[in-house]
């Protein structure tokens, strides 16, 4: 089981964010994503969402 802090997470959601907005989502862009239970899901959620893409769960 992965734990993080919150300044680890917020750490890595302005990295994805970033990374994604560099393989160009722009904001309003829907993004398809594959759920688990992981914290690498949670954190990709929420980087689509820092880069202001939509996020739509599969």
């Amino acid at each position: 089981e992965n734990e993080v802090t919150y300044l680890e997470m917020l750490k890595m959601l302005r990295k994805y964010g970033a990374g994604f907005q560099s393989h160009g989502i722009k904001p309003g862009d829907k993004v398809l994503v594959h759920v688990d239970d992981s914290v690498e899901t949670f954190i990709a959620m929420y980087g689509i969402v820092f880069a202001g893409g939509v996020v739509i769960p599969s």
